[in-house]
C-alpha cells in the first residue's frame, strides 16, 4: 500500500512539473516574437490567450531622420505611417508586448 501512495505522490509531481512548463512556454511566446510593421498572431503572457497584436504607429529615427534629411518634404513624414515606429499591445488586454523600430 506505501508503493501505491509513493507512485501517486510521483504521478502529482509529474503532472504539476508538466503544467509549469506549459505555462512558462505560453509566458515566452510573446516575448520570443519578432515584431514587425504589421499585426502578429502572439500568446499574451498577460491573458494567456492567442489574439492579434494591436499595433499603434509612433514618431521615431526614421520619421525625424527623413525629416532633416529631405527638407522639401516638410511635415509629410509625420503625416504617413511609412516611416513611423510600430507599438504592439495585445488585443484582448492592452499590454504592451513589443516593439518595432525603423532605424
Amino acid at each position: 500500500m506505501s508503493s501505491e501512495k509513493g507512485q501517486i505522490i510521483t504521478m502529482n509531481r509529474i503532472a504539476n512539473d508538466s503544467t509549469s512548463q506549459v505555462n512558462t512556454q505560453f509566458a515566452t511566446a510573446a516575448s520570443q516574437t519578432n515584431y514587425g510593421p504589421y499585426s502578429v498572431l502572439v500568446i499574451c503572457p498577460g491573458c494567456n490567450q492567442q489574439v492579434p497584436t494591436r499595433i499603434k504607429m509612433k514618431i521615431g529615427l526614421a520619421t525625424w531622420l527623413t525629416c532633416m534629411i529631405c527638407p522639401v518634404l516638410g511635415c509629410l513624414p509625420f503625416l504617413f505611417d511609412w516611416g513611423k515606429d510600430v507599438a504592439h499591445e495585445c488585443s484582448g488586454c492592452n499590454r504592451k508586448l513589443g516593439y518595432f523600430k525603423r532605424l
